[in-house]
C-alpha cells in the first residue's frame, strides 16, 4: 500500500469508504456527489456520519468543498469512548452502526456509543437485524465478548423517529482467523412482533399470518410481541415483525417486514400482509443459505481482511451487489484479493444430500494482514517510536525509503507500509501477532511516558507500571524518553551499544531485572517479606499435594462446550477423547488455582487484602521472563 489518496466518484458506498479509510490510514477523496441532482452536494445524515466518525477517532481532517459535492477525508487514529450522537430521521441507525461495527475492535477505549433516531425503516437493515446476524459473526472473530452489545432502549420509526440504541464493545487485542463452512439445518425460528403506538391485537394479526407462510417447514416456531409505550415507543405509530432462524451450526439468518410510514402516501399495509412478506423473505434467506446472514458479508469480508496472517474462510450465499462493491474497496485500500470457489465443486458428498438451499455458493478465502502496520505508523506519527536512518544496514535503508517515503523529510502525514514481507528481513520492532512486540524481546517504548503510572514499590521490589487502559497487557521495562532505535535490536545489544540510554538508566533496568528475579525465587519458596501464616484451607491443599476435590470448580458440562466451540472451529479434523476433556480440566484448574495462590503471596508481600490486576501483572511479566525455567512450580 502507498500513501497516496484515493479518489472516488459518486454518493455511493459513502459509509464503507470512510470506514476503510481509517482502518487503513489512507486519506480519501470524494468528488462529483450528486452533482447532477436537484440538491447537489452531501446530505444532512452524510454530514451527521463524518462528524460521528470524527468523535471516535483523534486527528482527522475533513474538508468540504463549497457546493458540498466533494469531501477530503484525512483519517486520523481510532479512540472510541463515549459519544453521544443525534442521527436524525432521513436514515435508519443501522447507517451509522455499520462503521462503527467495523471499527469497534480497533479502538484505544472501549466504545460505549448512545444513537438517536430510527431503529426500523423500510428497504433499510434495521437495528434488530444487525443485533441478530452482525454481531453472531463478529464473536467468531474475537475473544472478548464480555460488553458487546447492541441495546434497544426505545423504538423509533418514521417519519419522527425517536428510537435509541445504545451499542457497546471491548477493546479486542487481535482478532482470529475464522473457517465457517458447515451450514446445518434450520432447527428453531424465533421473532419478534412490535407495535409502537397502535393496538396490540395488530402484532397477534402479524404472528398468525406468518406461522402460516411457514407452515410445514418447522415446527419450532415461537414469535413474542414487543408492545411499546410512551417514551419507549418512539414518536411515530407503526408495527412490523421481524424473523430469526438459526441452524444446528449456529448460523442466524434474518428478515424483516414493517408497515408504510405515517404520512407516506399509498394504501395502509394490512397486518397479515407483513406476516406473510417477513415469513416468505426468511424462507428465501434460507434458501440463498451459506454460513452467516447475507446483509452480514460486509463484516465478515472486513474482519478477514483485518486478521493476523493467517488463513480465513468463509462460505457465502449469493452475493448481493454491496457485498461485491465491498471487496472491490477492500483491494483498493488493502490491496488485498479474496479467492473465489464455486460450492458445486468444494462441498462434501455427504452435504449434497442434505438439500441445504441454493447451490449458487461461494466460499470466499483470504489471508488477513492484520493492522500492525497501522498501529506502527501511528506510533511513528506521534514520536512514540524514531527510526535511526544513520546506523541502518544500506538495505534495510533501501526498505525505509518504500514502506516510510518521507521518513528523510520528517513527514509521516501520508506514510504507510506497503507490504508485510518488505520488512521481514530488515525490522523486527513488531510482531505479526501482537500489535505491540513486548519488550522482553526487543526494547520498544511504543507508548508515550505521560501514559503510564509512576513505579510503585511492593517491599523492596520495584514492579513495572501499566497503561491507563485495563485491558492492555503490554509490559514496559523502560519508561523513559523516547529514544532513537534501530531497524532490529534485540535486548542482547541493548547494553552493547548506546541508543540514548543513560549508565544510570542501564544500572536501574538491570537492577529491576534482578530484584525481580529474588522475588520470584522468595514467592516459589514462601519466603516472602510479609508472608502471612500458611493458610491450611483446602484451596491451599489442593495446590501442595496437587490434588482436586472429588467435584470441578467448573461445571464440566459447560468446560466441554468450550472445548467442543474450539474444536470445531480451530481442529475440524480432529475429535477429542471425553478423558482427555476432563484431564484437561484438571490441569486447567490447577493453573488457575495456583495462579490465584501466587497473586495472594504478591497481595501479602503488599501488605493488603486484595488482589489487583498488578498482581496479575507482575506474575505474567515474571513468567515472561521464565527466570527459574518453570511458570508454576510450587
Amino acid at each position: 500500500m502507498s500513501g497516496e489518496t484515493l479518489e472516488f466518484s459518486g454518493c455511493n458506498f459513502f459509509r464503507i469508504r470512510l470506514a476503510y479509510s481509517i482502518l487503513s490510514g489512507r486519506p480519501i477523496r470524494i468528488v462529483n456527489i450528486r452533482k447532477n441532482d436537484d440538491r447537489p452536494g452531501i446530505r444532512d445524515f452524510e454530514a451527521k456520519l463524518i462528524g460521528l466518525l470524527e468523535k471516535v477517532t483523534n486527528g482527522t481532517k475533513v474538508e468540504i468543498s463549497r457546493t458540498g459535492t466533494q469531501v477530503t477525508f484525512r483519517p486520523g487514529m481510532i479512540t472510541g469512548g463515549i459519544v453521544n450522537v443525534d442521527c436524525g430521521t432521513d436514515r435508519c441507525i443501522s447507517y451509522f452502526l455499520e462503521p462503527l461495527i467495523l471499527l469497534s475492535p480497533f479502538c484505544k477505549l472501549a466504545m460505549t456509543i448512545k444513537l438517536k433516531g430510527v431503529t426500523n425503516a423500510p428497504g433499510e437493515l434495521s437495528v434488530d437485524g444487525m443485533k441478530a446476524s452482525w454481531l453472531k459473526v463478529y464473536n467468531k472473530f474475537v475473544l472478548n465478548d464480555e460488553k458487546l452489545d447492541i441495546k434497544i432502549q426505545c423504538r423509533g420509526l418514521k417519519p419522527e423517529g425517536g428510537g435509541v440504541v445504545i451499542f457497546t464493545a471491548p477493546i479486542v487485542k487481535t482478532l482470529r482467523p475464522v473457517k465457517r463452512q458447515q451450514v446445518g439445518k434450520v432447527c428453531k425460528i424465533r421473532g419478534q412482533a412490535y407495535v409502537s403506538k397502535v393496538t396490540p391485537s395488530l402484532a397477534y394479526r402479524m404472528i398468525d399470518a406468518a406461522k402460516k407462510a411457514m407452515h410445514g417447514y418447522i415446527a419450532d416456531v415461537f414469535i413474542a410481541v414487543d408492545q411499546r409505550k410512551g417514551d419507549a415507543g418512539g414518536a411515530s405509530p407503526g408495527y412490523g415483525l421481524f424473523l430469526t432462524a438459526e441452524t444446528t451450526e449456529g448460523v442466524v439468518y434474518q428478515a424483516e417486514a414493517i408497515s408504510r410510514p405515517k404520512g407516506e402516501p399509498g394504501n395502509p399495509i394490512l397486518p397479515e400482509d407483513i406476516g406473510i412478506e417477513a415469513g416468505h423473505a426468511l424462507l428465501q434467506q434460507i434458501y440463498m443459505g451459506g454460513a452467516l446472514d447475507s446483509s452480514a458479508q460486509v463484516l465478515a469480508s472486513t474482519f478477514m481482511t483485518l486478521c493476523p496472517k493467517d488463513v480465513s474462510h468463509f462460505l457465502y450465499g449469493p452475493l448481493p451487489m454491496y457485498s461485491v462493491h465491498t471487496l472491490r474497496h477492500l483491494k483498493q485500500f488493502f490491496e488485498i484479493e479474496f479467492k473465489m470457489e464455486d460450492y458445486r465443486k468444494v462441498q462434501k458428498e455427504d452435504e449434497a444430500d442434505l438439500r441445504t438451499g441454493s447451490l449458487d455458493k461461494a466460499l470466499i478465502t483470504a489471508v488477513g494482514m492484520s493492522l500492525v502496520w497501522r498501529i506502527l505508523r501511528d506510533e511513528i506519527e506521534a514520536g512514540n517510536i524514531e527510526i535511526d536512518t544513520l546506523n541502518a544496514e544500506p538495505d534495510a535503508l533501501q526498505d525505509i525509503k518504500k514502506v516510510f517515503p518521507n521518513i528523510f523529510a520528517n513527514e509521516f502525514v501520508s506514510s504507510i507500509i506497503e507490504h508485510e514481507s518488505t520488512l521481514k528481513n530488515s525490522t523486527s520492532l513488531i510482531s505479526h501477532e501482537s500489535p505491540i512486540q513486548s519488550t522482553a524481546d526487543y526494547h520498544v517504548s511504543s507508548y508515550p511516558t505521560e501514559s503510564f503510572e509512576p513505579f510503585e514499590t511492593l517491599g523492596e521490589i520495584e514492579t513495572i507500571g501499566t497503561t491507563e487502559n485495563e485491558d492492555s497487557d503490554c509490559e514496559i521495562i523502560y519508561s523513559g524518553p523516547a529514544v532513537f532505535l534501530p531497524l532490529a535490536m534485540p535486548k542482547a545489544e541493548l547494553f552493547d551499544k548506546d541508543y540514548g540510554l543513560s549508565e544510570q538508566e542501564k544500572r536501574e533496568e538491570s537492577e529491576r531485572l534482578k530484584a525481580a528475579k529474588q522475588y520470584r525465587k522468595a514467592l516459589l519458596s514462601g519466603k516472602t517479606k510479609k508472608r502471612k501464616q500458611k493458610r491450611q484451607s483446602k484451596i491451599y491443599r489442593e495446590i501442595v499435594y496437587e490434588k482436586l476435590s472429588t467435584k470441578f470448580a467448573i461445571p464440566p458440562e459447560d468446560f466441554r462446550d468450550v472445548v467442543d466451540e474450539i474444536m470445531e472451529e480451530e481442529f475440524p479434523d480432529h475429535q477429542i477423547e471425553t478423558g482427555a476433556i476432563m484431564a484437561l480440566q484438571h490441569e486447567s484448574e490447577m493453573m488457575l488455582t495456583k495462579m490465584m495462590c501466587l497473586a495472594s503471596h504478591l497481595a501479602d508481600y503488599a501488605d493488603r487484602e486484595t488482589l489487583r490486576k498488578k498482581d496479575i501483572d507482575f506474575l505474567k511479566f515474571l513468567m515472561s521472563k521464565n527466570m527459574e525455567g518453570c511458570s508454576f512450580a510450587m
